[in-house]
């Protein structure tokens, strides 16, 4: 048709500069700009995980670094040289066009127009097919064209979050396997600037030494490749993981350049799960004799804090840190990262099972970098998860006998928990982020720090009640019940979480 996209140079990436300015860039500018962008901001945690690990293998590709005393050059330096970057991309420029007609990029050409569908399907949280319809009310049978950016972003997300299911038409329908992250946690480190993100995140590389994961020789991204390999072939190396494509997807764009349609079929059909080496994700071993390796998971309802916590963890022998934090603590032990310095960790990824799509999150939360090395810290965040999880339960507990008098009046006692849950985390998302500092001191002020987050806990835990409570004073039986489990509510709080502390009265 004609239609030309190449994401070198056309602005797709969507970044917030140090401004506040947000704009779009091709890939190109992205990385010869990355001092000036704070941060890739897309409204899916998908495509910024996906731009992430995209941009990463052009680094690695283009810089190394083969050892720690490279990447610290690469760090030191605070700017790309941009002579490697430039020389890598112009060899390979013509691998990143969307719309190529023998090798269109992260693409199979020549795939049957028959299996065209919607170009949403490569977007969860579209309504198309299967898909539960929650925000978006598009149908199939009219499929709405989006930009070239737009199919580009959700073209290598989908790669690494396409869930399980069966791939084909009514007539030859196959079973696929999940995509490299589908349902896990995720974790980046994030830095000042998308520059300092991309070095915190970039591993040493060295595929002759198996350096992060087992390669071959012939390591390289999928789109230097000048045909697909073949479905059940593994990795050649961490370049290869990072773009991992286990769907072949065409796009099909329209005269005007937009793209409605999309085909998908299957792809590379290695389960890279069972090799558990992705950088980005932590795993944990079964408990049978010689467990097999299982990367975290993300599921609904359960506390995002909890997977922060846990992946901050020193690795033992049923669980292993993310190789990305595993490796910004040997920096910050050996010097080349300051033990005062602040960073942030980032957890994003889809929830669900199997073909079942839930939702996704993106939650953040500063972290002092000692708190990767110090084993008492570690300590401390440990009990102040377990005592706002206490503090949860003991609220859901009382709602629940709350709404058991007038059940028929204010729903099921099973729905208090899920508003309790939502209300109270949510309450809780600044004092998250501002505890691990305040547990950065010396012993007498993590004390104190903890004093001021069971408190915390428990205030969000009173205001919560008042609000859900309110709901249920229908009578002056209601308002008299409200009264007395609200004091039992203070009391039990009391006991269980500030006395232990020594901390003040509610």
């Amino acid at each position: 048709m004609g239609s030309c996209f190449n994401l070198l140079c056309e602005p797709w990436i969507p970044v917030l500069l140090l401004s506040g300015e947000q704009v779009e860039m091709g890939l190109a500018e992205a990385l010869a700009r990355a001092t000036d962008i704070r941060e890739i901001t897309d409204e899916s945690p998908l495509v910024t995980v996906a731009l992430h690990r995209l941009l990463l293998a052009v680094l690695h590709r283009a810089y190394g670094p083969a050892d720690e005393a490279a990447w610290e050059r690469l760090w030191r330096a605070r700017r790309l040289d941009e002579a490697p970057l430039r020389a890598y991309l112009d060899r390979v420029a013509d691998r990143f066009d969307l719309f190529d007609p023998r090798r269109p990029c992260a693409q199979v050409s020549g795939l049957p127009g028959r299996l065209a569908s919607p170009v949403a399907r490569l977007a969860p949280e579209r309504s198309t097919g299967h898909q539960a319809t929650v925000w978006d009310h598009h149908r199939d049978d009219v499929p709405a064209p989006v930009s070239p950016a737009q199919a580009a972003r959700w073209l290598f997300s989908h790669h690494l979050f396409c869930v399980s299911g069966s791939c084909g038409d009514g007539h030859c329908l196959r079973g696929v396997v999940a995509g490299p992250l589908a349902h896990a946690a995720v974790f980046l480190a994030c830095g000042e600037n998308l520059l300092q993100t991309l070095l915190l995140n970039l591993v040493p590389y060295d595929p002759h030494e198996h350096q992060p994961v087992p390669a071959t020789t012939d390591d390289m991204p999928a789109w230097e490749r000048d045909a697909p390999p073949d479905a059940q072939e593994p990795p050649g190396g961490y370049l290869d993981l990072l773009t991992w494509q286990p769907r072949s997807i065409c796009l099909r764009p329209r005269r005007d350049g937009r793209v409605a349609e999309a085909i998908v079929m299957p792809g590379r059909q290695f389960s890279v799960r069972r090799l558990a080496c992705d950088p980005m994700l932590g795993y944990f071993a079964d408990e049978r004799p010689g467990g097999v390796w299982h990367a975290l998971r993300l599921r609904r309802g359960e506390n995002w804090w909890r997977y922060l916590v846990r992946a901050t963890k020193p690795s033992t022998a049923r669980w292993r840190r993310p190789l990305v934090l595993e490796v910004l603590a040997r920096r910050i032990a050996r010097g080349a990262l300051p033990m005062g310095a602040r960073t942030q960790v980032a957890v994003m990824g889809l929830a669900g099972e199997k073909a079942r799509v839930d939702l996704w999150r993106r939650e953040r939360c500063s972290l002092p970098a000692a708190c990767l090395r110090d084993q008492d810290m570690l300590a401390d965040l440990d009990l102040a998860l377990r005592a706002a999880e206490r503090t949860h339960a003991i609220l859901g507990e009382h709602l629940w006998r709350l709404a058991q008098p007038e059940d028929l009046a204010v729903g099921r006692p099973s729905q208090w928990g899920g508003q309790a849950d939502c209300g109270f985390w949510n309450g809780l998302h600044d004092a998250i982020d501002a505890l691990p500092g305040r547990l950065s001191g010396s012993v007498d002020q993590r004390g104190e720090a903890l004093r001021w987050w069971a408190a915390c806990c428990c205030r969000q835990a009173l205001q919560l009640w008042s609000v859900s409570a309110e709901r249920s004073a229908h009578s002056r039986g209601a308002w008299r019940r409200r009264a007395q489990l609200q004091d039992r509510l203070a009391r039990t709080l009391q006991h269980e979480l500030l006395d232990p502390l020594g901390g003040g009265a509610l």
